[in-house]
């Protein structure tokens, strides 16, 4: 690389958040076992929206599937739905 002179090469910043990460993955041992939970994490999460999006438009994007919807379920079902969702996912599980 040719450089004129009095040039110094341009650093960039990194941002602290992406520095303690590296700081983190240096620390991992097994870092197959890792980037595989991530893999596996990512797919599940596309997997998800996916059903989300199915969900949504089978039951919520016309009028006489919202309205069936609304019939088959109470709002205490629904209520009871979001708590039992809710208590899943901010329960802490061993690893």
């Amino acid at each position: 690389m040719v450089m004129a002179t009095g040039d110094a090469p341009a650093e960039t910043d990194v941002p602290e958040f992406v520095k303690s990460l590296q700081d983190a993955w240096d620390k991992v041992d097994d870092k197959y076992a890792v980037g595989s939970l991530v893999v596996a994490s990512v797919i599940a999460l596309w997997g998800s929206t996916g059903l989300i999006s199915w969900f949504a438009y089978k039951n919520l994007v016309f009028k006489p599937e919202r309205e069936e919807l609304v019939q088959k379920y109470s709002v205490e079902d629904f209520i009871m739905i979001h708590f039992v969702a809710i208590s899943f996912l901010t329960k802490p599980y061993p690893l």
